[in-house]
Protein backbone atom coordinates (compact mmCIF):
# COMPACT_ATOMS: atom_id res chain seq x y z
CA UNK A 1 0.00 0.00 0.00
CA UNK A 2 1.19 3.51 -0.73
CA UNK A 3 -0.06 6.58 1.24
CA UNK A 4 0.36 9.91 -0.49
CA UNK A 5 2.04 12.69 1.12
CA UNK A 6 3.34 10.63 3.62
CA UNK A 7 5.17 7.68 2.20
CA UNK A 8 5.17 4.11 3.56
CA UNK A 9 8.09 1.48 2.92
CA UNK A 10 8.82 -1.60 5.12
CA UNK A 11 11.12 -0.91 8.15
CA UNK A 12 14.57 -1.70 8.12
CA UNK A 13 15.95 -4.02 11.27
CA UNK A 14 19.23 -5.91 11.67
CA UNK A 15 18.92 -9.38 10.97
CA UNK A 16 19.21 -11.68 13.99
CA UNK A 17 22.13 -12.83 14.00
CA UNK A 18 23.97 -9.79 14.31
CA UNK A 19 22.21 -9.41 17.62
CA UNK A 20 23.21 -12.68 18.60
CA UNK A 21 26.64 -12.19 17.40
CA UNK A 22 26.89 -8.83 19.93
CA UNK A 23 24.98 -10.76 22.49
CA UNK A 24 28.20 -13.21 22.44
CA UNK A 25 30.89 -10.62 22.27
CA UNK A 26 29.16 -8.06 24.97
CA UNK A 27 31.41 -9.30 27.31
CA UNK A 28 34.81 -8.34 25.71
CA UNK A 29 35.85 -4.88 26.72
CA UNK A 30 39.08 -4.18 27.73
CA UNK A 31 39.52 -4.66 31.97
CA UNK A 32 38.57 -0.48 31.99
CA UNK A 33 35.02 -1.11 31.26
CA UNK A 34 33.00 -1.19 33.83
CA UNK A 35 30.00 -3.12 34.71
CA UNK A 36 27.22 0.02 34.25
CA UNK A 37 28.30 0.20 31.03
CA UNK A 38 28.20 -3.02 29.90
CA UNK A 39 25.06 -3.07 30.97
CA UNK A 40 23.85 -0.10 29.76
CA UNK A 41 24.81 -1.37 25.87
CA UNK A 42 22.51 -4.50 26.99
CA UNK A 43 20.14 -2.24 27.65
CA UNK A 44 20.28 -0.66 24.66
CA UNK A 45 20.07 -4.22 22.55
CA UNK A 46 17.25 -5.30 24.68
CA UNK A 47 15.33 -1.89 23.03
CA UNK A 48 16.50 -2.15 19.90
CA UNK A 49 14.88 -5.75 20.05
CA UNK A 50 11.84 -4.78 21.64
CA UNK A 51 11.79 -2.01 18.81
CA UNK A 52 11.33 -3.81 15.91
CA UNK A 53 7.87 -3.91 17.28
CA UNK A 54 7.24 -1.41 19.31
CA UNK A 55 7.70 2.36 18.11
CA UNK A 56 8.43 3.57 21.42
CA UNK A 57 11.40 0.88 22.51
CA UNK A 58 12.77 2.19 19.12
CA UNK A 59 12.66 5.81 20.07
CA UNK A 60 14.21 4.34 23.65
CA UNK A 61 17.07 2.89 21.55
CA UNK A 62 17.89 5.47 19.60
CA UNK A 63 18.29 7.84 22.56
CA UNK A 64 20.44 5.17 24.66
CA UNK A 65 22.88 4.37 21.49
CA UNK A 66 23.33 8.13 20.89
CA UNK A 67 24.23 8.03 24.43
CA UNK A 68 26.99 5.50 24.78
CA UNK A 69 28.35 5.79 20.74
CA UNK A 70 27.82 10.24 20.60
CA UNK A 71 27.66 11.27 24.14
CA UNK A 72 31.09 11.44 25.23
CA UNK A 73 31.07 8.44 27.09
CA UNK A 74 34.51 6.62 27.58
CA UNK A 75 32.89 3.13 27.18
CA UNK A 76 33.71 3.56 23.45
CA UNK A 77 37.70 3.66 24.10
CA UNK A 78 37.43 0.15 25.90
CA UNK A 79 35.42 -1.64 23.23
CA UNK A 80 36.41 -4.09 20.51
CA UNK A 81 36.60 -3.01 17.09
CA UNK A 82 34.11 -5.41 16.00
CA UNK A 83 31.53 -4.44 18.83
CA UNK A 84 31.62 -1.01 18.14
CA UNK A 85 30.87 -1.67 14.39
CA UNK A 86 27.81 -3.78 15.48
CA UNK A 87 27.02 -1.40 18.07
CA UNK A 88 26.73 1.47 15.15
CA UNK A 89 24.87 -1.07 13.41
CA UNK A 90 21.87 -1.99 16.04
CA UNK A 91 21.78 2.26 16.38
CA UNK A 92 21.44 2.87 12.57
CA UNK A 93 18.73 -0.18 12.32
CA UNK A 94 16.50 1.84 15.55
CA UNK A 95 17.13 5.31 13.42
CA UNK A 96 15.42 3.40 10.44
CA UNK A 97 12.98 1.72 12.30
CA UNK A 98 11.86 5.57 13.84
CA UNK A 99 11.65 6.78 10.38
CA UNK A 100 15.01 8.19 10.06
CA UNK A 101 16.57 7.16 7.63
CA UNK A 102 18.74 9.98 6.24
CA UNK A 103 20.81 9.87 10.03
CA UNK A 104 20.81 5.93 9.82
CA UNK A 105 22.80 6.70 6.57
CA UNK A 106 25.38 8.43 8.34
CA UNK A 107 25.51 6.10 11.39
CA UNK A 108 26.17 2.88 8.67
CA UNK A 109 28.64 5.05 6.90
CA UNK A 110 30.46 5.27 10.63
CA UNK A 111 30.15 1.58 11.01
CA UNK A 112 32.49 0.91 7.66
CA UNK A 113 34.49 3.37 8.75
CA UNK A 114 35.60 1.73 11.50
CA UNK A 115 37.19 -0.74 9.66
CA UNK A 116 39.28 -2.00 6.90
CA UNK A 117 38.75 -4.65 4.50
CA UNK A 118 40.73 -7.18 6.56
CA UNK A 119 39.41 -6.52 10.41
CA UNK A 120 35.00 -6.12 9.87
CA UNK A 121 33.85 -10.13 9.88
CA UNK A 122 31.54 -10.41 6.61
CA UNK A 123 28.66 -11.33 8.08
CA UNK A 124 28.32 -7.84 10.18
CA UNK A 125 29.56 -6.06 6.67
CA UNK A 126 26.56 -7.64 4.94
CA UNK A 127 23.80 -6.39 7.47
CA UNK A 128 25.37 -2.93 7.27
CA UNK A 129 24.81 -2.90 3.36
CA UNK A 130 21.87 -4.59 3.66
CA UNK A 131 20.45 -1.83 6.18
CA UNK A 132 22.02 0.79 4.24
CA UNK A 133 20.54 -0.41 1.05
CA UNK A 134 17.02 -0.62 2.53
CA UNK A 135 17.87 3.11 3.83
CA UNK A 136 18.53 4.24 0.55
CA UNK A 137 15.71 2.92 -0.95
CA UNK A 138 13.39 3.98 1.15
CA UNK A 139 14.80 7.56 0.47
CA UNK A 140 14.30 6.69 -3.00
CA UNK A 141 17.87 6.71 -4.16
CA UNK A 142 17.84 3.54 -6.24
CA UNK A 143 21.26 3.33 -8.35
CA UNK A 144 22.60 3.85 -4.94
CA UNK A 145 20.81 1.39 -2.84
CA UNK A 146 21.15 -1.28 -6.05
CA UNK A 147 25.11 -0.69 -5.65
CA UNK A 148 24.68 -1.76 -1.28
CA UNK A 149 22.68 -4.66 -2.22
CA UNK A 150 25.36 -6.03 -5.19
CA UNK A 151 27.73 -5.32 -2.71
CA UNK A 152 25.86 -7.75 -0.21
CA UNK A 153 25.16 -10.17 -2.75
CA UNK A 154 29.35 -10.46 -4.04
CA UNK A 155 30.22 -10.98 0.01
CA UNK A 156 27.71 -13.48 0.75
CA UNK A 157 28.92 -15.73 -2.35
CA UNK A 158 30.43 -19.04 -1.26
CA UNK A 159 29.02 -18.96 2.21
CA UNK A 160 26.24 -21.57 1.85
CA UNK A 161 24.81 -20.89 5.11
CA UNK A 162 23.50 -17.29 4.19
CA UNK A 163 22.56 -18.53 0.30
CA UNK A 164 18.62 -17.73 2.13
CA UNK A 165 19.26 -14.37 2.11
CA UNK A 166 20.57 -14.35 -1.40
CA UNK A 167 16.89 -14.24 -2.93
CA UNK A 168 16.01 -11.58 -0.43
CA UNK A 169 18.69 -9.33 -1.58
CA UNK A 170 18.80 -10.14 -5.46
CA UNK A 171 15.14 -9.26 -5.23
CA UNK A 172 15.83 -6.00 -3.16
CA UNK A 173 18.58 -5.17 -6.38
CA UNK A 174 15.67 -6.21 -8.77
CA UNK A 175 13.51 -4.12 -7.49
CA UNK A 176 15.20 -0.99 -7.27
CA UNK A 177 16.10 -1.48 -10.76
CA UNK A 178 12.14 -1.94 -11.65
CA UNK A 179 11.83 1.43 -9.90
CA UNK A 180 13.81 3.12 -12.12
CA UNK A 181 12.17 1.44 -15.27
CA UNK A 182 14.82 -0.67 -15.63
CA UNK A 183 13.90 -3.79 -17.48
CA UNK A 184 16.91 -5.46 -18.68
CA UNK A 185 19.30 -4.46 -15.57
CA UNK A 186 16.86 -6.61 -14.20
CA UNK A 187 16.51 -9.40 -16.34
CA UNK A 188 21.08 -8.83 -16.39
CA UNK A 189 20.82 -9.27 -12.56
CA UNK A 190 17.90 -12.51 -12.27
CA UNK A 191 19.82 -14.31 -15.16
CA UNK A 192 23.40 -15.18 -12.95
CA UNK A 193 20.77 -16.94 -10.37
CA UNK A 194 19.73 -19.74 -13.88
CA UNK A 195 23.27 -20.24 -15.31
CA UNK A 196 23.58 -23.93 -15.00
CA UNK A 197 20.35 -24.91 -13.64
CA UNK A 198 19.06 -27.75 -15.58
CA UNK A 199 15.90 -27.45 -13.54
CA UNK A 200 13.62 -24.80 -11.89
CA UNK A 201 12.97 -26.53 -8.79
CA UNK A 202 16.41 -25.71 -6.94
CA UNK A 203 15.49 -22.05 -7.62
CA UNK A 204 13.36 -19.46 -5.29
CA UNK A 205 10.20 -19.76 -6.61
CA UNK A 206 9.47 -16.37 -6.14
CA UNK A 207 12.85 -15.51 -8.28
CA UNK A 208 11.19 -17.69 -11.03
CA UNK A 209 8.27 -15.83 -11.14
CA UNK A 210 9.98 -12.40 -11.04
CA UNK A 211 12.23 -13.59 -13.52
CA UNK A 212 9.22 -14.69 -15.96
CA UNK A 213 7.09 -11.81 -15.14
CA UNK A 214 9.85 -9.05 -16.27
CA UNK A 215 11.08 -11.43 -19.19
CA UNK A 216 6.75 -11.32 -20.29
CA UNK A 217 7.23 -7.94 -19.87
CA UNK A 218 9.94 -7.02 -22.04
CA UNK A 219 8.34 -9.26 -25.00
CA UNK A 220 5.42 -7.56 -24.17
CA UNK A 221 6.79 -4.22 -25.27
CA UNK A 222 8.65 -5.61 -28.13
CA UNK A 223 12.45 -5.77 -26.31
CA UNK A 224 14.75 -8.31 -28.30
CA UNK A 225 16.62 -8.73 -24.94
CA UNK A 226 20.41 -9.69 -25.51
CA UNK A 227 22.45 -10.96 -22.59
CA UNK A 228 21.52 -13.23 -19.76
CA UNK A 229 21.31 -17.03 -19.85
CA UNK A 230 19.57 -19.56 -22.45
CA UNK A 231 16.20 -21.17 -20.92
CA UNK A 232 14.17 -24.01 -22.05
CA UNK A 233 11.72 -21.79 -20.23
CA UNK A 234 9.65 -19.13 -21.79
CA UNK A 235 8.05 -16.42 -19.46
CA UNK A 236 4.58 -18.15 -19.28
CA UNK A 237 6.03 -21.32 -18.32
CA UNK A 238 8.53 -19.56 -15.58
CA UNK A 239 4.74 -17.95 -14.02
CA UNK A 240 3.23 -21.09 -14.50
CA UNK A 241 5.63 -22.96 -12.18
CA UNK A 242 6.18 -19.86 -9.12
CA UNK A 243 1.85 -19.59 -9.60
CA UNK A 244 1.80 -23.52 -8.81
CA UNK A 245 4.64 -23.33 -6.22
CA UNK A 246 3.98 -23.56 -2.48
CA UNK A 247 3.95 -20.38 -0.31
CA UNK A 248 3.94 -18.43 -3.34
CA UNK A 249 3.12 -14.55 -3.46
CA UNK A 250 -0.86 -14.07 -4.85
CA UNK A 251 0.57 -11.82 -7.61
CA UNK A 252 2.26 -14.70 -9.75
CA UNK A 253 -1.01 -16.76 -10.07
CA UNK A 254 -2.44 -13.19 -10.54
CA UNK A 255 0.35 -12.24 -12.60
CA UNK A 256 0.15 -16.17 -15.00
CA UNK A 257 -4.15 -15.80 -15.15
CA UNK A 258 -3.39 -12.49 -16.61
CA UNK A 259 -0.62 -13.66 -19.43
CA UNK A 260 -2.90 -16.42 -20.17
CA UNK A 261 -5.89 -14.52 -21.26
CA UNK A 262 -4.14 -11.66 -22.32
CA UNK A 263 -7.08 -9.50 -20.57
CA UNK A 264 -7.32 -6.49 -18.07
CA UNK A 265 -10.47 -7.06 -16.57
CA UNK A 266 -9.98 -7.42 -13.26
CA UNK A 267 -12.73 -8.97 -11.53
CA UNK A 268 -13.25 -11.42 -14.50
CA UNK A 269 -10.00 -12.95 -13.86
CA UNK A 270 -10.91 -12.70 -9.60
CA UNK A 271 -14.27 -14.34 -10.49
CA UNK A 272 -16.48 -11.34 -9.07
CA UNK A 273 -14.50 -12.20 -6.07
CA UNK A 274 -14.33 -8.22 -4.78
CA UNK A 275 -12.52 -9.75 -1.10
CA UNK A 276 -9.91 -11.76 -3.28
CA UNK A 277 -9.38 -8.23 -5.39
CA UNK A 278 -8.98 -5.96 -2.43
CA UNK A 279 -5.91 -8.52 -1.03
CA UNK A 280 -4.53 -8.69 -4.01
CA UNK A 281 -4.68 -4.58 -4.01
CA UNK A 282 -2.86 -4.40 -0.67
CA UNK A 283 0.49 -6.76 -1.82
CA UNK A 284 3.50 -4.63 -1.17
CA UNK A 285 3.71 -5.98 -4.70
CA UNK A 286 7.67 -5.02 -6.54
CA UNK A 287 6.08 -4.72 -9.58
CA UNK A 288 5.24 -1.07 -9.62
CA UNK A 289 4.57 1.08 -12.66
CA UNK A 290 7.65 3.96 -12.51
CA UNK A 291 5.84 6.79 -12.85
CA UNK A 292 4.55 5.80 -9.25
CA UNK A 293 7.22 7.98 -8.42
CA UNK A 294 5.16 11.43 -8.85
CA UNK A 295 3.04 10.13 -5.63
CA UNK A 296 5.96 8.91 -3.68
CA UNK A 297 7.89 11.78 -3.69
CA UNK A 298 6.39 14.75 -1.96
CA UNK A 299 8.28 17.35 -4.33
CA UNK A 300 7.18 15.83 -7.50
CA UNK A 301 3.59 15.30 -5.95
CA UNK A 302 3.66 18.85 -5.22
CA UNK A 303 4.74 19.93 -8.61
CA UNK A 304 2.26 17.71 -10.46
CA UNK A 305 -0.63 19.06 -8.53
CA UNK A 306 0.25 23.00 -7.98
CA UNK A 307 -1.05 24.00 -11.11
CA UNK A 308 -3.71 26.94 -11.66
CA UNK A 309 -6.48 24.75 -11.87
CA UNK A 310 -5.48 22.19 -9.34
CA UNK A 311 -4.37 24.60 -6.90
CA UNK A 312 -7.52 25.33 -4.75
CA UNK A 313 -7.17 21.39 -3.73
CA UNK A 314 -3.56 22.04 -3.04
CA UNK A 315 -1.59 23.50 0.03
CA UNK A 316 0.17 26.60 -0.83
CA UNK A 317 3.96 25.60 -0.50
CA UNK A 318 7.71 26.02 -2.09
CA UNK A 319 10.08 23.82 -2.67
CA UNK A 320 13.13 25.25 -0.94
CA UNK A 321 15.47 26.26 -1.83
CA UNK A 322 14.29 26.28 -5.25
CA UNK A 323 11.70 29.06 -3.97
CA UNK A 324 13.04 30.78 -1.21
CA UNK A 325 12.44 33.78 -3.11
CA UNK A 326 8.82 33.05 -3.37
CA UNK A 327 8.85 32.45 0.50
CA UNK A 328 10.52 35.44 1.09
CA UNK A 329 7.78 37.36 -0.61
CA UNK A 330 5.17 35.87 1.19
CA UNK A 331 7.01 36.50 4.67
CA UNK A 332 7.49 40.28 3.51
CA UNK A 333 3.77 40.51 2.57
CA UNK A 334 1.66 38.55 5.02
CA UNK A 335 4.15 38.12 8.39
CA UNK A 336 5.08 35.19 10.25
CA UNK A 337 3.02 32.12 9.43
CA UNK A 338 3.04 28.34 10.65
CA UNK A 339 4.31 25.76 8.04
CA UNK A 340 5.07 21.96 7.70
CA UNK A 341 8.36 21.49 6.05
CA UNK A 342 8.97 17.74 4.65
CA UNK A 343 11.65 15.91 3.72
CA UNK A 344 10.45 14.61 -0.27
CA UNK A 345 10.79 11.01 0.99
CA UNK A 346 9.41 11.16 4.73
CA UNK A 347 6.93 8.35 5.65
CA UNK A 348 5.08 7.98 8.99
CA UNK A 349 5.08 11.78 9.67
CA UNK A 350 8.59 11.34 10.08
CA UNK A 351 10.66 14.17 8.67
CA UNK A 352 8.29 16.49 8.95
CA UNK A 353 9.44 19.63 10.94
CA UNK A 354 6.74 22.58 12.25
CA UNK A 355 8.11 25.62 11.35
CA UNK A 356 7.71 29.61 11.20
CA UNK A 357 8.41 31.36 8.37
CA UNK A 358 11.66 32.54 9.45
CA UNK A 359 12.67 29.64 10.84
CA UNK A 360 11.85 27.61 7.18
CA UNK A 361 13.78 30.67 5.66
CA UNK A 362 16.85 29.38 8.17
CA UNK A 363 16.49 25.20 7.12
CA UNK A 364 16.50 26.55 3.51
CA UNK A 365 19.66 28.08 3.67
CA UNK A 366 21.13 24.79 4.85
CA UNK A 367 19.80 22.16 2.53
CA UNK A 368 21.14 21.49 -0.86
CA UNK A 369 19.20 21.62 -4.03
CA UNK A 370 19.95 17.70 -4.10
CA UNK A 371 18.23 17.66 -0.57
CA UNK A 372 15.14 20.08 -1.39
CA UNK A 373 12.34 20.21 0.64
CA UNK A 374 8.97 21.08 0.73
CA UNK A 375 7.64 23.58 2.99
CA UNK A 376 4.13 23.88 3.27
CA UNK A 377 1.68 26.39 4.73
CA UNK A 378 -0.23 24.50 7.57
CA UNK A 379 -4.50 26.44 7.21
CA UNK A 380 -5.22 27.80 10.80
CA UNK A 381 -7.86 28.41 12.35
CA UNK A 382 -7.64 24.57 12.68
CA UNK A 383 -10.97 22.21 12.78
CA UNK A 384 -10.04 20.37 15.88
CA UNK A 385 -11.55 16.62 17.30
CA UNK A 386 -11.89 16.54 20.80
CA UNK A 387 -9.92 19.94 21.14
CA UNK A 388 -6.96 17.98 19.10
CA UNK A 389 -5.64 18.66 15.76
CA UNK A 390 -6.36 15.33 13.78
CA UNK A 391 -5.64 14.25 9.86
CA UNK A 392 -7.99 11.18 7.92
CA UNK A 393 -6.94 8.47 6.33
CA UNK A 394 -8.43 7.61 3.25
CA UNK A 395 -8.14 4.60 0.84
CA UNK A 396 -8.42 4.34 -3.09
CA UNK A 397 -7.94 1.60 -4.85
CA UNK A 398 -7.00 1.66 -8.71
CA UNK A 399 -5.97 0.02 -11.80
CA UNK A 400 -4.39 0.62 -15.17
CA UNK A 401 -6.71 -1.17 -18.15
CA UNK A 402 -4.48 -0.20 -20.39
CA UNK A 403 -6.74 3.20 -21.58
CA UNK A 404 -6.83 5.43 -18.26
CA UNK A 405 -6.67 4.37 -14.58
CA UNK A 406 -9.56 3.41 -12.66
CA UNK A 407 -9.86 4.50 -8.93
CA UNK A 408 -12.22 3.56 -6.25
CA UNK A 409 -12.70 5.74 -2.73
CA UNK A 410 -13.57 3.30 -0.13
CA UNK A 411 -16.16 4.83 2.34
CA UNK A 412 -13.58 2.82 5.43
CA UNK A 413 -10.79 5.15 7.13
CA UNK A 414 -9.30 6.83 10.00
CA UNK A 415 -10.03 10.23 11.88
CA UNK A 416 -6.22 9.96 13.77
CA UNK A 417 -5.75 12.61 16.80
CA UNK A 418 -2.20 14.41 17.38
CA UNK A 419 -1.48 13.76 20.56
CA UNK A 420 -1.94 16.90 23.45
CA UNK A 421 -4.64 19.56 22.73
CA UNK A 422 -4.46 22.60 20.09
CA UNK A 423 -3.70 25.98 21.60
CA UNK A 424 -2.92 28.71 20.19
CA UNK A 425 0.54 29.95 19.29
CA UNK A 426 1.65 26.22 20.06
CA UNK A 427 3.42 24.57 17.56
CA UNK A 428 4.85 21.41 18.70
CA UNK A 429 5.04 17.72 17.10
CA UNK A 430 2.86 16.81 20.15
CA UNK A 431 0.13 19.40 18.88
CA UNK A 432 0.48 18.83 15.42
CA UNK A 433 1.56 15.38 14.59
CA UNK A 434 -1.31 12.91 14.23
CA UNK A 435 0.63 9.71 12.43
CA UNK A 436 0.20 6.44 14.58
CA UNK A 437 3.15 5.44 13.18
CA UNK A 438 5.06 8.05 15.60
CA UNK A 439 2.44 7.19 19.03
CA UNK A 440 1.91 4.12 21.00
CA UNK A 441 -0.06 3.42 24.09
CA UNK A 442 -2.51 5.84 26.01
CA UNK A 443 -1.77 8.68 23.59
CA UNK A 444 -2.50 7.21 20.51
CA UNK A 445 -5.99 7.64 19.39
CA UNK A 446 -7.36 7.30 16.52
CA UNK A 447 -11.39 6.91 14.97
CA UNK A 448 -13.60 5.73 12.37
CA UNK A 449 -15.15 7.43 9.78
CA UNK A 450 -18.24 7.12 10.99
CA UNK A 451 -17.08 8.47 14.42
CA UNK A 452 -15.65 11.47 12.63
CA UNK A 453 -18.93 12.07 11.01
CA UNK A 454 -21.21 11.90 14.18
CA UNK A 455 -18.53 14.26 16.28
CA UNK A 456 -19.18 17.06 13.12
CA UNK A 457 -22.51 16.92 12.33
CA UNK A 458 -23.16 17.07 16.52
CA UNK A 459 -20.86 19.90 16.43
CA UNK A 460 -20.79 21.79 13.51
CA UNK A 461 -24.06 20.76 11.45
CA UNK A 462 -25.73 17.64 9.92
CA UNK A 463 -24.22 18.45 6.67
CA UNK A 464 -20.65 19.16 8.05
CA UNK A 465 -19.36 15.97 7.37
CA UNK A 466 -20.58 15.76 3.92
CA UNK A 467 -19.53 18.89 2.82
CA UNK A 468 -15.81 18.00 3.79
CA UNK A 469 -16.54 14.19 2.05
CA UNK A 470 -17.36 15.70 -1.18
CA UNK A 471 -13.88 17.59 -1.03
CA UNK A 472 -11.92 14.70 -0.50
CA UNK A 473 -13.64 13.05 -2.97
CA UNK A 474 -12.78 16.15 -4.92
CA UNK A 475 -9.28 16.49 -4.47
CA UNK A 476 -8.74 12.46 -5.12
CA UNK A 477 -10.03 12.62 -8.52
CA UNK A 478 -7.63 15.55 -8.85
CA UNK A 479 -4.49 13.65 -7.78
CA UNK A 480 -5.84 10.47 -9.59
CA UNK A 481 -6.84 12.71 -12.99
CA UNK A 482 -3.04 14.74 -12.86
CA UNK A 483 -1.03 10.95 -11.96
CA UNK A 484 -2.93 9.81 -15.35
CA UNK A 485 -1.99 12.43 -17.55
CA UNK A 486 1.40 12.39 -16.31
CA UNK A 487 1.38 8.29 -17.37
CA UNK A 488 -0.38 9.21 -20.79
CA UNK A 489 2.42 11.71 -21.44
CA UNK A 490 5.27 9.39 -20.96
CA UNK A 491 3.32 6.55 -23.20
CA UNK A 492 2.34 4.18 -20.26
CA UNK A 493 -1.15 3.40 -21.06
CA UNK A 494 -0.67 0.36 -23.36
CA UNK A 495 -1.34 -2.79 -22.22
CA UNK A 496 1.21 -3.89 -19.53
CA UNK A 497 1.46 -7.02 -16.90
CA UNK A 498 2.90 -4.29 -14.19
CA UNK A 499 0.40 -2.59 -14.67
CA UNK A 500 -2.53 -4.48 -14.28
CA UNK A 501 -1.47 -5.50 -10.48
CA UNK A 502 -4.71 -2.84 -8.40
CA UNK A 503 -3.10 -0.86 -5.80
CA UNK A 504 -4.41 0.57 -2.48
CA UNK A 505 -3.22 4.32 -2.27
CA UNK A 506 -3.71 5.83 1.12
CA UNK A 507 -4.02 9.93 1.15
CA UNK A 508 -3.60 11.94 4.47
CA UNK A 509 -5.77 15.14 5.05
CA UNK A 510 -4.98 17.29 7.75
Amino acid sequence: MRRIFICFFLLSILADDALHRLGASALSFSANANIASVDQIRTAMSLTTKGQFNITAAQSAVSTWSSILEGGSDITSTMQSQIRILCHSLYASSLSRIGNDQEALRIYNVALSLHNADSLEENAAIDIYIGRGEAHQRLMKYSTAREDFLTALKLIQGKGNLQGKRAKILQSAVICCLRQGDLSGAVLLLSDIFEGKSDLASIDSDIVGLYGAIRFELELRGHNFEGGVELSYGPLELLEHAATSNNISPVYQWFHAVAEKRSLNMFDIVNGDNEKFLQLAALNSPFDNPELLNLDDKILLHDMLNTKHRESNWPKGYVLPRDERLLQNHFEKYGESNWMVKERAGYGSHGNTIAKTQEALEISAQVKDSRSVLCQKLIEPSLLFNKRKFSIRVYVVYFNNGKEIVAYLLNIGLAKLAEEEYGEGLTSDETYMTNSGRIEGDSMTQYGLHDLQHYMDEQHGSKAYQTMWTSVKDSVSIVIKAFSDSIHASNQNDFSLFSTIPKILGFDYI
